[in-house]
């Protein structure tokens, strides 16, 4: 206790500790306002294809040959039939999300999406399914640290593991 009451020694210490505090945390308030214009320009729904994007990069990608991943946004797109997708992008696979909401039962949110795998070389769509995530996350890969980051991570966790086990499965013959 006495060394709670000796932290400052005098007045004078504590009103400049004091004093370097505030000036940090108006540092951290202009860096925080300065990024405001591009905190509202970013879209919640974006950060799905993007993560998918680098979780497929990872698994794939751990040995040769290595694969390619692009995240295109819909405004990007010349069309959105995924044959034309595939050819405009010379991508052998599309995988789409849409109809991105979130459902709200008593004080839980579930986020629920809609994805679709569609194969250039088969000429048609391999599945399309509605998947959901939670607010919550298990497991090491697919920790979050706040209820949206959950629900975004959980998203894609939903429809990844089938994405991946289809692809493999097509890419080994």
């Amino acid at each position: 206790m006495e060394k709670l009451l000796d932290y400052y020694n005098s007045p004078d210490e504590r009103d400049k500790d004091t004093e370097e505090r505030k000036k940090r945390l108006v540092e951290q308030l202009k860096a925080a306002k300065a990024m405001e214009p591009e905190i509202k320009k970013s879209k919640y729904y974006e950060l799905i294809p993007t993560y998918s994007a680098e979780v497929l990069q990872l698994y794939f990608n751990e040995y040769p040959p290595h694969s390619i991943f692009q995240v295109v946004r819909r405004r990007e797109l010349h069309s959105e039939d995924l044959g034309q997708v595939s050819g405009q992008f010379k991508a052998d696979y599309v995988v789409k999300y849409d109809n991105i909401h979130s459902v709200h039962k008593g004080d839980q949110i579930t986020m629920r999406l809609t994805t679709t795998l569609y194969s250039k070389k088969k000429s048609n769509i391999l599945w399309k399914k509605e998947t959901s995530g939670e607010m919550r996350s298990d497991g090491d890969m697919w920790t979050c640290t706040d209820p949206l980051t959950c629900l975004l991570i959980t998203c894609v966790e939903s429809s990844f593991e089938e994405i991946f086990q289809t692809v493999s499965r097509l890419q080994s013959r």
